[in-house]
């Protein structure tokens, strides 16, 4: 005698509900995760179009017009299900642990710094010009950076983010926009492969660009940033070797924000700002 089927069947009458039943269309999905975002990473009544929306989690444009059109892909529809077996603790522990923190400017950390928060929301009043940000260690640096760049996501809707930093994001979600490198095995292999990876680069659309541990590893990059700088937002983030006035001879009219570890892993915050541009009217 055969065995009964007790696995997901296809059934030839449309009033029968295969397991697990999951009655939500991927439109209704999409637009629900997106309703989400739209609140953490836009101004209250603003709203992401698609293609930022595909831009912010690195998926193709045309993958998410078929997660609104479409049938909701398979994969998503089983981890929902898997999702719905846990208590609200338990889905809330596992989301924790998959997914990275978001770093933005209000964070604990770096909450209390007004004056970062006030600059930052100057930049789009600005045309261009360079900004350094030392400190103590690339792991500090990365975390403002990252910071500032998600920041400037919600902040400058309009411009487009990008930039390269090689500090593989581990801790904290990443920057839109940002491109990361995997450390090889030595410093002359990374080099190379920045070298490699600059010269096929086109940051010509881009408005806001952040560079990290770039400006230390190849100095004769540095006139190349600079130039960036003359039309575009740059910030570079830079460790205490070379010396503020190292940098002079490349933008002498250069921010300068630096970096200090306070009590409670405060992070503090000194700012020397220049006149780069001239603010538009």
């Amino acid at each position: 005698m055969k065995k009964a089927k007790t696995g997901p069947q296809e059934s030839t009458s449309t009033q029968i509900l295969e397991p697990p039943a999951f009655l939500k269309v991927g439109t209704e999905v999409v637009r629900t995760l997106k309703e989400f975002v739209d609140a953490a990473d836009r101004p209250p009544g603003r709203h992401l179009q698609q293609k930022e929306f595909a831009t912010l989690i690195g998926a193709p444009k045309s993958t998410i017009h078929d997660w609104y059109h479409g049938e909701m892909p398979a994969p998503i529809k089983f981890c929902i299900c898997a999702l719905e077996r846990l208590s609200e603790e338990q889905r809330i522990d596992l989301l924790n642990r998959l997914c990275r923190p978001c770093i933005r400017l209000d964070h604990p950390r770096l909450g209390h710094n007004a004056k970062l928060i006030e600059w930052l929301e100057t930049v789009p009043k600005r045309s261009a010009g360079l900004t350094f940000l030392v400190g103590p260690s690339d792991a500090l640096r990365g975390f403002v950076l990252t910071a500032i760049g998600n920041t400037a996501v919600r902040l400058f809707a309009m411009k487009k983010l990008g930039g390269l930093d090689l500090r593989i994001p581990r801790e904290w979600a990443a920057v839109p926009g940002v491109m990361y490198f995997r450390k090889p095995s030595s410093v002359a292999d990374m080099k190379n492969a920045v070298r490699q990876f600059w010269s096929s680069c086109d940051y010509s659309g881009a408005d806001f660009l952040l560079f990290n541990s770039v400006w230390e590893l190849l100095p004769e990059l540095r006139p190349k940033i600079a130039e960036l700088a003359k039309t575009k937002t740059v910030i570079v983030g830079d460790d205490y070797v070379s010396g503020l006035e190292g940098r002079r001879p490349y933008f002498p009219q250069a921010n300068i924000i630096s970096l200090g570890v306070g009590p409670n892993e405060r992070i503090d915050v000194r700012m020397s700002l220049g006149h780069e541009v001239d603010e538009k009217s």
